[in-house]
């Protein structure tokens, strides 16, 4: 199987870091971000070592071509929180008719709607 995971890299990158640790011992392959270091803290756009460009429009969209060749998404959300280019991913999944999970319900309640709240383990 094949995920990608979504979230606040800005806010939330350790946990990402944890999800693909996780989802690799459970024989997942992240496609999408790379486990990289942050080049640019403090910027409102991450960009990790690992990334090709600085454009954030050619970094968003080869995220979401990962998606696109994906199973899953999966959202790290710690509190719920939602932010707008994860938002943008979700409603790409959605369209591509991917399964989408999340460690928690979203605090956004239409975005739940469209989300399963699952632990990687559970995922199958």
């Amino acid at each position: 199987m094949k995920c990608v995971i979504s979230g606040s890299f800005r806010k939330f990158y350790a946990q990402v870091v944890e999800l693909i640790d996780e989802f690799g011992k459970l024989g997942v392959e992240v496609l999408s971000p790379a486990k990289s270091e942050i080049v640019n803290p403090g910027g409102e756009f991450v960009i990790l070592k690992s990334d090709h460009s600085e454009f954030i429009k050619d970094l968003e969209q080869k995220h979401l071509d990962a998606i696109k060749n994906a199973d899953f998404l999966y959202i790290c959300n710690p509190g719920g929180y939602v932010g707008k280019s994860a938002s943008v991913e979700i409603g790409y999944a959605h369209a591509l008719e991917k399964p989408i999970y999340s460690m928690e319900r979203p605090e956004d309640g239409t975005l739940a709607e469209f989300i399963v709240v699952k632990r990687p383990s559970d995922i199958k």
